[in-house]
């Protein structure tokens, strides 16, 4: 895998709080929910929310419409881990 390289990231959600800008990552995205609950929604899958211990998958240049904390009064943090071939963006806005 000399051609891919791994770029993590935290985001911290704040209560409610929403990425509602859609988007695709040229990358294979795998995201673990370091505390409270997110609700993912992707092109083809739908909605799903996913808790604190819980990891999901986002293939490569599939549309991310939504990624929301699902908890008013709480925050929720992720870890999001890219794995992305060298070169490629990690982040293309919908409609690119």
């Amino acid at each position: 895998l000399k051609d891919y390289e791994l770029l993590a990231v935290t985001l911290d959600i704040v209560p409610g709080g929403t990425d509602a800008a859609p988007h695709r990552h040229d990358a294979d995205l795998f995201v673990y929910v370091l505390e409270g609950s997110v609700e993912v929604e992707l092109e083809g899958r739908g909605k799903s929310v996913h808790r604190r211990g819980e990891m999901f998958h986002e293939p490569r240049n599939a549309l991310h419409s939504l990624l929301r904390n699902v908890d008013p009064r709480a925050p929720a943090r992720v870890l999001a881990v890219f794995v992305i071939g060298k070169g490629r963006q990690f982040y293309v806005p919908a409609g690119n």
